[in-house]
């Protein structure tokens, strides 16, 4: 059993029983937080069929490294896969990736469609100011899919991280941390949100996770949105 590989215990069925997948159908949206080791197994054979019939998700992980033996971010996030940087120990500078964010640094939300724009966002204070430690890595997108944050430009005297941009574009400084597929279904956020509650105006909002969650469930997900449970 791996984790970090993506792998499953012999002890789990090839075929999940169906009562996970019809847990999941009683909820119209299901808030996915896991740890640096997402169960990408469970979440590939789950997912997919909770989104198929009509399920929305907000998904937030963080990834010890960027590998998916399986592929199974694609068969449910509006990725096409992650930064595969090795991001612990001693690395080369900058990459597009760190493992220490310090704090209050901002993750600024897109702008391109005026309409729809997310809260600003903002790591937490720390009593110390040190760092937090956590593993931040570049994310990039589906076609389809659209990039709702970045995090702000490295401001360290020593740049430790930037960001690819496989499309060719200009922004090779800010990562891309959070993006959500074209049909609107889901979000897919490369962060722990707990450390992005921030409620200092000067580096987030003064609502932090708040206003986020609202726009997510009230906004973005529709309150008139109800899954086919009929289907399954």
């Amino acid at each position: 059993v791996s984790k970090a590989a993506g792998t499953i215990s012999t002890a789990v069925p090839p075929y999940f029983d169906p009562a996970l997948i019809s847990t999941f159908l009683l909820y119209d949206y299901v808030f996915w937080y896991t740890d640096q080791y997402p169960s990408l197994g469970i979440a590939q054979r789950t997912l997919f069929l909770y989104l198929q019939n009509g399920g929305k998700v907000l998904f937030s992980t963080t990834f010890l490294n960027g590998t998916d033996p399986r592929g199974a971010l694609n068969d449910f996030a509006p990725i096409d896969s992650v930064c595969s940087a090795e991001l612990a120990g001693t690395h080369p500078l900058p990459s597009p990736g760190d493992n220490r964010i310090p704090q209050n640094y901002t993750l600024y939300a897109d702008s391109s469609v005026p309409t729809n724009v997310y809260p600003q966002l903002a790591f937490n204070s720390t009593p110390g100011g040190q760092a937090h430690n956590i593993f931040m890595r570049d994310v990039y997108k589906r076609s389809d899919a659209r990039v709702i944050y970045r995090l702000q430009e490295d401001a360290r005297p020593t740049r430790r991280y930037n960001a690819v941009d496989p499309t060719g574009g200009a922004d090779t400084l800010r990562p891309k941390i959070a993006v959500v597929d074209g049909a609107g279904t889901i979000v897919f956020f490369g962060l722990p949100l707990h450390l992005l509650n921030n409620t200092d105006p000067q580096y987030g909002n003064p609502e932090g996770l708040v206003a986020f969650f609202r726009k997510i469930f009230t906004q973005h997900f529709s309150r008139f949105h109800k899954v086919d449970r009929r289907r399954f």
